[in-house]
């Protein structure tokens, strides 16, 4: 779902608004979009946003994380084998043990990955993301009046609700027999 199709619906949450350039709007959205989107994103190791790389260490033994990663998941040698004594410092992963290269899990910041795209393929997620847009831009969009914040936390409220929902169907499907027998291939493809 591109951006403007999920701003209009965050708009449609909060009532019958239709998406002008240069509104009011306009520009709570694209003020918090990203920043919301973001945040979702980084509240469970959702399935369409991990990522699993190989990174090579630096001149100084240190690894440096990918651009886009948002939340660093899972730290283990290429053999696969996790290790236990490492430190994250800014976006510098430093460890006791000196492994050829690190493969690391993490998960993706989508406003750069996917040029802040919601996936398709994850509809609870984009009714959780939605929603607490909605959530977010009510006050700017309502004002700050009792019912703006009432609406506001309401529908924050059920953002919550639909999070949970998300990751739970998330995990229900990345654990499901139901997966592609070809995506772990893709995938060590991919990262190399």
């Amino acid at each position: 779902m591109d951006k403007l199709t999920a701003q209009q619906a965050a708009l449609d949450v909060i009532g019958d608004y239709t998406l002008q350039p240069r509104t009011t709007q306009m520009i709570a959205l694209d003020r918090h979009y990203s920043q919301t989107l973001r945040f979702c994103v980084a509240q469970s190791n959702w399935s369409f946003a991990r990522r699993v790389k190989d990174v090579q260490p630096n001149p100084d033994g240190t690894f440096t994380l990918p651009i886009d990663c948002l939340v660093l998941r899972e730290v283990r040698d290429v053999d696969g084998r996790k290790l236990g004594n490492w430190q994250l410092t800014d976006r510098t992963v430093t460890t006791d043990e000196a492994p050829s290269a690190l493969r690391i899990t993490y998960t993706t910041d989508y406003t750069i990955s996917e040029n802040g795209e919601v996936p398709d393929s994850a509809p609870t997620f984009a009714q959780y993301f939605i929603t607490l847009l909605a959530a977010r831009v009510t006050p700017s969009i309502l004002g700050g009046d009792e019912y703006g914040m009432q609406l506001s936390l309401s529908l924050e409220q059920k953002a919550n609700a639909h999070r949970l929902r998300a990751i739970a169907q998330d995990r229900m499907q990345d654990a499901s027999n139901d997966q592609s027998p070809m995506r772990d291939l893709q995938d060590l493809r991919r990262n190399k």
